[in-house]
C-alpha cells in the first residue's frame, strides 16, 4: 500500500498518556457518505473542537484520513472521501471494522438522483456478509433548519428508504440476520451531533456498561436525578444512568461546560481556607483537594468543582475526574440541603473518581498486554 494514499491527524482530545496505546485492540470506525455531506466537518467540530463556522472552508477529503482519539478505549476514526465505500482503499479489511457512520445530507437526500440509499445499502451489506459484529449508524445531517415534525419526516423518509434497500438486498429467506443501523438527526451547530457522535463510541466501549452501573449507584447513593461522565473538550459524554435520555437537560449541561470553560480560564486555583465549605455558592469553579500516593509519601492534589442552580430550582454540578473527565449531576431541590447530605455526597464522587480511574488503567494495561501477546 502506497502511504502517500493515507493522511494522518491526532485529535486534541487524548491526555498525553494516553497516546502511546499500540494498534492492536484499538476501535476502528469509518465516517463515509455522498459529498459535501458534512463527514469533515463533523470530525473537525467534535474531535478537534472547531468552531462550526470554520469548517466553510475546510477543503472537501481526497484521501482517507486517520483520526486517533482515545478516552477509555482508543478509537481509529477514519474520514472517507464523498462516494468512497470501498474499505480496501485504507488498507482496512471488513473485519477490522467495528463501526461505520454514513453521513447523509437530509436538505438533499430528498432530491437525490443518485441513488444514495442504494449505494449506502450496498455497502452496508458488503461489510455485514463478511462482519456482523459491526456497527452501522446514519446521521441525517444539516436538517437543523427545518422545523422538529419536518425533521422528523425526513429521518422516517429516509429510514423507509434504507430498510426498503436492505430488504431488497438481504431478503428474508437469504438465511442471514439484517442488520439494524441506528438512525440520528445531527447538526455541528447544536449538540445532537455531539448526543450522536457520543452513542457510537459508547456502543464500542467495552467498558460502558460497568460505567453505566457506576452512574447509577451514583443517582441512587446520592439521590441525584441524573448524571454524566463527559469529555470536556468534545463535550461527548461517555456514560450516563440507565434512567431515560431527556435531550433538554443535555443540553442544559453542555451549555452549563460551555460557562465552566469560559470562566475557569479567569482563575487561578487556589487554596481554599479551612474555613471554605464545601458546600460553598461560589459563582467560580473551585478546587477541591484530595490526598493520592506518590512514591510512598502522600501528596494532595486538586480536582475542578463548581454548581449552579437554575431556574427551575434545581441543582447543576460538576466534578472533575481527571484532567479531560468530569462528572456532571442534575440535582433536585433541597437535596444538597439535607444535614451531612454533602459530605456523603463528597465520598460517594471520590469512590466514583477512583473507580473511572481504575477503569481507565485497566483499559489501558489490556491494549499493552495485547500488543505484547
Amino acid at each position: 500500500m502506497n502511504s502517500s494514499l493515507l493522511a494522518t491527524t491526532s485529535s486534541d482530545g487524548p491526555a498525553a498518556d494516553e497516546t502511546d496505546l499500540p494498534l492492536q485492540r484499538a476501535k476502528t470506525l469509518v465516517i463515509m457518505g455522498p459529498r459535501s455531506s458534512g463527514k469533515t466537518s463533523i470530525v473537525a467540530t467534535v474531535l478537534d473542537q472547531s468552531e462550526p463556522s470554520d469548517t466553510l472552508y475546510i477543503e472537501s477529503t481526497t484521501r482517507p484520513t486517520l483520526n486517533e482519539f482515545t478516552v477509555f478505549t482508543k478509537f481509529n476514526i477514519w474520514d472517507y472521501p464523498g462516494n468512497t465505500y470501498d474499505l480496501e482503499l485504507a488498507a482496512l479489511s471488513h473485519e477490522d471494522v467495528h463501526g461505520v457512520i454514513y453521513v447523509v445530507d437530509g436538505q438533499a437526500f430528498q432530491a437525490d438522483t443518485s441513488d444514495v440509499a442504494h449505494k449506502i445499502a450496498l455497502s452496508v451489506c458488503k461489510i455485514w456478509e463478511r462482519n456482523t459484529n459491526c456497527l452501522f449508524s446514519v446521521f441525517v445531517h444539516k436538517t437543523d433548519g427545518f422545523s422538529f415534525e419536518y425533521q422528523k419526516e425526513i429521518l422516517e423518509e429516509i429510514q423507509f428508504r434504507f430498510d426498503d434497500e436492505l430488504f431488497d438486498l438481504l431478503p428474508a429467506n437469504a438465511g442471514i440476520a439484517r442488520p439494524s443501523p441506528a438512525f440520528y438527526l445531527t447538526s455541528i451547530y447544536g449538540p445532537t451531533i455531539n448526543v450522536a457522535m457520543s452513542k457510537v463510541l459508547q456502543s464500542l466501549m467495552p467498558a460502558q456498561a460497568t460505567l453505566e452501573k457506576l452512574a447509577d449507584l451514583m443517582n441512587i447513593q446520592c439521590s441525584f436525578e441524573k448524571v454524566f461522565l463527559f469529555h470536556l473538550p468534545t463535550r461527548l459524554y461517555f456514560t450516563t444512568d440507565s434512567s431515560p435520555f431527556d435531550k433538554e437537560t443535555h443540553e442544559i449541561c453542555s451549555d452549563y461546560i460551555d460557562l465552566v470553560m469560559d470562566i475557569g480560564g479567569l482563575y487561578k486555583p487556589h487554596e481554599r481556607s479551612k474555613q471554605s465549605q464545601p458546600g460553598s455558592r461560589d459563582a467560580s469553579p473551585a478546587r477541591i483537594k484530595t490526598m493520592q500516593k506518590a512514591n510512598g509519601t502522600v501528596q494532595p492534589r486538586s480536582y475542578q468543582y463548581s454548581r449552579v442552580k437554575v431556574a427551575s430550582g434545581k441543582t447543576l454540578a460538576l466534578w472533575g475526574i481527571d484532567e479531560n473527565l468530569a462528572l456532571i449531576a442534575i440535582i433536585s431541590p433541597n437535596v444538597l440541603e439535607r444535614p451531612n447530605q454533602f459530605p456523603l455526597v463528597e465520598y460517594n464522587v471520590g469512590c466514583f473518581r477512583e473507580a473511572v480511574q481504575q477503569i481507565k488503567t485497566l483499559e489501558k494495561t489490556a491494549h499493552l498486554h495485547e500488543s505484547v501477546s
